[in-house]
């Protein structure tokens, strides 16, 4: 049964790559009395615990490029030193310095920083580890950019990056010191592309009316990428991150050994009576030992927890398992309390999907006069967790419904890769 609207959701989920959040707001005063990160003065970040993994595996196995470009103005330099890019996202490391007479010294923030990719594409959505205070009185982060992030992707049709580009980056104040501080970087990703096995494939698989196509996987050193288009009946324009959950895939090798996949980029499109995703998916480095990839998608299908109705407190206890693809849940206890302005949700579960992102739990209502969606107030995920959510108040006249956001293979779709 479809229900006509969902009023409150809570995602339950450890966001990887993409999603890794600057800190926006941190001031000199904050960090006294931290530890200096002690960087030297040939720094590469990039490497270092401030990156996310596949870009500090890329740097470590040396397919960073060396910038040292440093611009001062109005008493504070910054400077980039390194930078990485693939075909999905890039990253550079800058540190901010001040000269001996620079009394008021504001750390940089991410909304400091402006960019665009050939003087003609601006960029937004850009994030990364938090600028931290380090040796010789400076402040050093990097700023990570997943291509995946414009939403509408208008750069290039794919979110793919070209394999060269000039990467501009702006910045005209600081704090309250204005100032020009400008950065022409030229980027290459030569050297990382002729370490990249190109499996050019355009294999397709047709059931029940819909069509799988695994057109391009990329092993690289660092990761592998999966572009693929899913082709399903319908006139209505489809939605990537909604519609019927083409967004997700089970991605095994021959062993039956699974791998963390992440949406990176996609466009949706319609064509001769279809809805047309086309999708780009990002993955971990294929072990040398790996013959075979075998890419199924998955379909969105929630699955009903419990029917929570009759008034307030409401508990529940037992709940069996939930199981698929992806991995289990088991709801321990939930238990639903109500005051005179809201209700708040407790939840214990056990877990065993560990970093798999976007798992959701989500309240739905059949009336039309929702509730609205609040963010809980723990979204931190492990084993044996208490989680937390407030809500506006319930009305226990009411039956909402309590669901899991759940995928079921489609294994007719199912296309083997040889890895050679």
């Amino acid at each position: 049964m479809k229900i006509s609207k969902r009023v409150g959701y809570f995602a339950i989920s450890i966001i990887i790559l993409s999603l890794v959040v600057l800190s926006l707001c941190k001031t000199p005063n904050q960090y006294m009395g931290a530890t200096p990160l002690f960087i030297g003065q040939d720094f590469d970040l990039l490497r270092s615990p401030l990156s996310p993994s596949v870009v500090r595996l890329a740097a470590l196995q040396g397919y960073e490029e060396r910038v040292n470009q440093s611009v001062t103005s109005n008493g504070i330099t910054l400077t980039i030193g390194n930078i990485y890019a693939d075909s999905l996202q890039f990253e550079f490391d800058m540190v901010e310095s001040f000269s001996n007479q620079t009394e008021n010294q504001p750390v940089i923030r991410d909304q400091d920083i402006k960019m665009d990719i050939n003087g003609t594409e601006p960029l937004s959505g850009f994030s990364g580890g938090e600028f931290q205070q380090a040796d010789g009185n400076r402040y050093a982060g990097v700023v990570f950019m997943p291509m995946g992030n414009l939403m509408p992707l208008r750069v290039f049709p794919t979110g793919l990056l070209p394999e060269e580009f000039v990467l501009n980056v702006h910045v005209s104040q600081i704090g309250n010191i204005e100032g020009s501080w400008n950065f022409s970087i030229p980027v290459s990703q030569a050297k990382l592309i002729a370490a990249t096995h190109v499996y050019l494939l355009n294999i397709e698989k047709t059931s029940g009316g819909d069509t799988f196509e695994v057109l391009v996987v990329d092993a690289a050193p660092n990761q592998t990428i999966i572009q693929i288009r899913f082709i399903e009946p319908g006139s209505g324009q489809p939605d990537l991150l909604a519609g019927r959950g083409r967004y997700r895939l089970l991605v095994t090798d021959e062993n039956n050994k699974s791998f963390d996949e992440q949406l990176a980029a996609g466009m949706v499109s319609t064509k001769g009576g279809n809805r047309v995703y086309d999708v780009l998916f990002s993955t971990a480095r294929l072990p040398d030992t790996t013959k075979k990839l075998i890419i199924t998608p998955l379909v969105r299908q929630d699955w009903l927890i419990a029917r929570i109705s009759e008034g307030s407190p409401i508990t529940t206890t037992g709940l069996p398992e939930f199981t698929d693809p992806l991995g289990s849940l088991a709801i321990e206890s939930l238990n639903f309390v109500t005051d005179s302005q809201k209700t708040m949700m407790y939840l214990v579960m056990n877990s065993s999907y560990g970093t798999r992102p976007m798992r959701q739990l989500y309240l739905e209502t059949t009336e039309s006069n929702g509730i609205g969606m609040l963010l809980p107030k723990d979204m931190y995920f492990a084993n044996n967790h208490e989680m937390v959510a407030e809500f506006p108040k319930l009305d226990p006249s009411e039956q909402y419904f309590f669901r899991v956001e759940a995928y079921t293979p489609l294994t007719g779709l199912s296309i083997p890769v040889a890895i050679k």
